[in-house]
């Protein structure tokens, strides 16, 4: 028998690849150079990645980024739990890399946000700001250099000392915003930095938008706007809302002036043409900030089915109970092509938030049960509850977590390496 009959062809091979597990694929890598080649490649794991989806909770999991406890932890690391996504269980306690901790302060990390198996952690306290990206599959780590405006800025007082440029870099860079996603064209993850900048002779404020591309491990400026007319929310409800779509878009909660007046808007960033997309919200639902909250309702951004939509939900209520609304947006850029799928209710009223849909009308959603006071860090933490709640028979919820948690977050597992 001839050698070549001994060999199946690399597109067969791939399609055989693409029905395996993450494991079966991590040891396949170790067969012949050409498997370990198509499996590291990001564009393979992106293809498995959509295919395991097609099986809704295949290689899916919940994770919780939670605090550090010296009594439960006496090494003090940095923890993460991981649960199945199919019996909701703690299957796994994850210890990210140790050199996930700032080198000076020796604070870790926090979990930003979580795309296509990857983790964004960062760190933040004026003026650093450090980012480092993880995949908790294969244990790879890697630190984000300095966002271009940083590396300037800090160039510029080189001659000084570190505490003198660091002084000074604090009044001209703070924080707005962050945002993590892929780049479905380019094939290529992508981090999203943006911050207001205070140049020298220039009296306004400017909005610089930075984006970072794993492959040239390096950033470019794409943007740079007034700060009267690019200004996101901070935190929960303006956190970046990353959507596959056609080239992949980030989205965030932001605000604008209409008439003497705030309304709520949403800024999208196509992340392969690098432009800007403005969308209003539904008439019905946007206020001015004079009067935000008239029927004491407010809203946040939100992912269903891998469409950018809006939670709209009471802030204040003096009932026993709360509706959420289900808002989806149909096109970028149209106010009229917002549509409200559905009503979430009647929830009881220590629900605060919805944070994903399970199958058979099952909601996830978290409630706040007390506060915890930790004697390393001396403050007071919320202990929280994450519930799988069923809408149709309010009786029947799942206790999936009760304890300190900060964020919470479902992905895939990938292979997808950090060093190339």
């Amino acid at each position: 028998m001839e050698n070549r009959n001994l060999y199946l062809p690399v597109e067969l091979v791939n399609k055989i690849l693409l029905r395996l597990p993450v494991k079966s694929l991590g040891r396949c890598k170790c067969v012949c150079k050409l498997w370990c080649s198509i499996i590291s490649s990001t564009c393979f794991n992106f293809q498995h990645q959509n295919h395991t989806k097609d099986d809704n909770t295949s290689n899916l999991y919940l994770i919780l980024d939670t605090p550090i406890n010296s009594v439960t932890d006496p090494l003090m690391r940095k923890t993460v739990l991981r649960f199945s996504y199919d019996t909701f269980e703690a299957v796994q306690t994850l210890y990210p890399d140790p050199s996930l901790k700032h080198p000076r302060s020796g604070r870790y990390f926090h979990i930003e946000y979580t795309c296509n198996g990857l983790f964004l952690f960062s760190y933040f306290k004026k003026p650093n700001f450090i980012l480092f990206l993880w995949n908790p599959t294969t244990g790879e780590s890697k630190l984000l250099p300095l966002s271009s405006s940083q590396a300037q800025s800090l160039a510029q007082y080189r001659a000084q000392s570190r505490a003198q440029a660091l002084k000074k870099l604090k009044k001209k860079i703070t924080f707005q915003n962050l945002g993590f996603g892929f780049d479905t064209k380019t094939m290529d993850y992508k981090v999203v930095f943006i911050h207001n900048h205070k140049y020298k002779g220039i009296d306004e404020v400017v909005v610089v938008v930075e984006m970072y591309s794993l492959k040239t491990n390096s950033w470019t400026t794409i943007a740079t706007h007034s700060r009267k007319d690019f200004q996101t929310y901070a935190y929960y409800d303006g956190r970046a809302v990353f959507s596959n779509g056609v080239n992949g878009m980030l989205s965030w909660k932001a605000m604008h002036k209409e008439d003497g007046d705030v309304y709520d808007k949403i800024i999208s960033l196509d992340l392969s043409r690098e432009t800007i997309i403005t969308t209003l919200l539904p008439s019905s639902i946007s206020r001015p900030h004079l009067h935000r909250y008239p029927d004491n309702r407010s809203n946040y951004p939100f992912l269903y089915k891998e469409s950018l939509a809006l939670v709209n939900y009471p802030v204040v209520s003096r009932s026993e109970n709360r509706t959420f609304e289900i808002w989806v947006l149909g096109e970028y850029g149209v106010k009229e092509s917002w549509k409200k799928l559905f009503t979430i209710g009647t929830l009881p009223r220590r629900i605060s938030q919805v944070l994903g849909f399970w199958e058979d009308g099952k909601v996830l959603v978290q409630t706040y049960c007390g506060t915890k006071f930790s004697p390393q860090t001396h403050k007071a933490t919320y202990v929280k509850r994450l519930l799988l709640f069923d809408v149709l028979n309010p009786t029947q919820r799942l206790q999936i977590f009760k304890g300190t948690y900060t964020k919470m977050f479902t992905y895939r597992e990938t292979l997808v390496s950090l060093k190339s």
